[in-house]
């Protein structure tokens, strides 16, 4: 079974992008199984248009496909008195296909997972990547109900701990990087870790190329695939589309490169064995800073803090593997202390602020949100967090942090 993962379609407008030849570029491979990965629309995003143009498009590659819907699709802002009814329009324009699917074909389980609306209790962000509990349990009962069969988990974000190349620090920054960031992360990872049939997870959302080793990354037995796009919403100007051939042995990966029209072979994944090809294993506790370089590094109750030249102040979760997001997007860390279950932090301008380091709303976010816990302080107080050692490598991705303290 041949699949084509179609990523963000999040074009200027169809004409302009030349949507047309590019489904034709598609379709010229020969798929069985086209997916398309959410935030779709271009232009005419959140609309009935948008919803359409999309239909009339993918219908192009002449193949069944499913659609699952990204953040950008069911996005809000609270109290909007007028939100996009995204399920119903939904429904309407792509009769019989779900929100939520799961199928079996070729001795391989389908999982596919639309993002959600973000309860306006829990509002963080707009750009929220968030899945219910109710669906999360679906996609559990439906690796309960197959067992052993490998499975394809379709996401629009990837999963916490995949080590996917990002573009940083915006993903972080909007606390949108992966799925459920700032919710219940850490739930998938335990989901891969009880379902060792999980083998692939796919996902879209960064807008990047597959110009990457960490376009496809392998740790404990699960490889991640993201899928790059194919408009101007390219965040490297490199326009793909991701391919995969998969039965019940294994999967190989390919990539189409839509303005030279190559059809490249990426890797290869026996699903008894190990993978090769050009893809990445990261190692825990390594974590990518693009271009912008660490200065310092603190740790307190497990978790650490890492400063950087560009006036950022990252916060790292072991159990995830990732960052949970920025506590400081500007003004540089000069110095953190704890003081009555609160952490304190001094910029390089000796202005002082505090937060909650259990607060789910801690983090700030790109567009001045800054989190409502935050307090101004007048000085510095309290118990001086310790610093950690920590290394610095540089590849192809970028710049890399290592957290070295317990190593």
């Amino acid at each position: 079974m041949r699949i084509a993962f179609i990523g963000d379609l999040q074009y200027a407008t169809a004409e302009e992008e030349r949507l047309d030849l590019k489904m034709a570029q598609i379709r010229e491979q020969s798929p069985d199984l086209a997916i398309v990965m959410g935030d779709i629309g271009g232009s005419h995003m959140k609309s009935v248009g948008g919803f359409q143009e999309t239909k009339k498009y993918v219908d192009m590659i002449g193949c069944p496909y499913e659609v699952i819907l990204g953040n950008h699709d069911v996005e809000y802002a609270p109290f909007d008195p007028v939100i996009f009814d995204y399920e119903t329009v939904y429904h309407d324009v792509f009769p019989g296909k779900e929100l939520f699917s799961v199928k079996e074909r070729d001795g391989v389980l389908m999982i596919c997972v639309s993002c959600e609306r973000r309860p306006p209790e829990d509002f963080r962000t707009h750009n929220a990547v968030f899945v219910s509990d109710r669906r999360f349990e679906a996609v559990r009962s439906a690796l309960k109900a197959h067992p052993g069969v490998p499975t394809l988990l379709v996401t629009h974000a990837p999963l916490a701990g995949s080590g996917l190349r990002r573009w940083m620090p915006l993903h972080a920054g909007a606390t949108d990087m992966y799925l459920d960031m700032t919710f219940k992360a850490g739930r998938w990872r335990e989901l891969a870790a009880e379902f060792p049939q999980i083998k692939m997870s796919v996902s879209a959302h960064l807008h990047l190329s597959h110009e990457y080793k960490s376009a496809i990354t392998y740790r404990g037995g699960l490889m991640h695939l993201s899928c790059g796009v194919m408009t101007v919403c390219a965040r490297d100007d490199i326009f793909q589309t991701r391919f995969a051939d998969v039965d019940a042995d294994g999967a190989v990966i390919y990539t189409l490169d839509h303005s030279t029209g190559e059809f490249r072979r990426d890797a290869e994944f026996p699903f008894d064995g190990e993978p090769s090809g050009n893809l990445s294993s990261p190692a825990d506790g390594k974590m990518q800073l693009g271009d912008d370089l660490p200065t310092s590094v603190w740790k307190y109750g497990g978790r650490y803090y890492a400063a950087t030249e560009k006036g950022l102040l990252w916060e790292y979760l072991p159990e995830l593997c990732e960052f949970g997001g920025a506590i400081m997007l500007k003004g540089g860390a000069d110095e953190i202390c704890a003081s009555e279950g609160r952490l304190l932090v001094r910029n390089f301008a000796g202005e002082v602020f505090s937060f909650d380091p259990e607060s789910t709303g801690r983090y700030e976010r790109i567009g001045g949100c800054a989190p409502p816990e935050r307090r101004g302080e007048k000085a510095m107080r309290g118990d001086p967090l310790p610093r950690a050692d920590f290394g610095i490598e540089t590849e192809k991705e970028g710049n890399y942090v290592v957290f070295m303290a317990d190593q």
